[in-house]
């Protein structure tokens, strides 16, 4: 079974990295309904069946949809990484990129770098089992 992150666990993440970066002045939700809408999309259906049917989609969907959204002031690349490997983690899994790698990646997904699949693709081939 699937562990989903609340919005108050993203929203901690956010707070989080805003901290560490010393981004303080631009800390806090931009959007709820756009925060609300990343935070549900891994759990989608369609007709009674998942809309991403793998924890790899599960977890592209909502880490394309944190980048894309910007849900919040500042951060919003930054808080999506921190939430996609918190995701992957709770449901027993490592991500393992490289820091370079892990920020290109990021940036080129907020840049349409990346079709969904190719998201789902990189996520799974950088993640190993707890």
């Amino acid at each position: 079974m699937t562990i989903f992150l609340t919005k108050e666990e993203i929203v901690a993440a956010h707070c989080y990295m805003i901290r560490k970066m010393n981004d303080a002045d631009q800390a806090g939700i931009k959007d709820h309904a756009l925060l609300d809408s990343a935070v549900h999309k891994p759990e989608q259906s369609l007709f009674g069946e998942d809309a991403y049917p793998s924890l790899f989609e599960k977890a592209a969907a909502l880490l394309e949809s944190l980048v894309k959204n910007h849900s919040f002031h500042n951060g919003n690349k930054r808080t999506a990484y921190l939430a996609v490997k918190s995701f992957l983690m709770v449901n027993g899994y490592h991500l393992k990129m490289v820091r370079l790698f892990a920020v290109e990646f990021i940036v080129d997904i907020a840049k349409d770098g990346y079709s969904f699949e190719q998201i789902a693709s990189i996520l799974r081939e950088h993640s190993v089992r707890k």
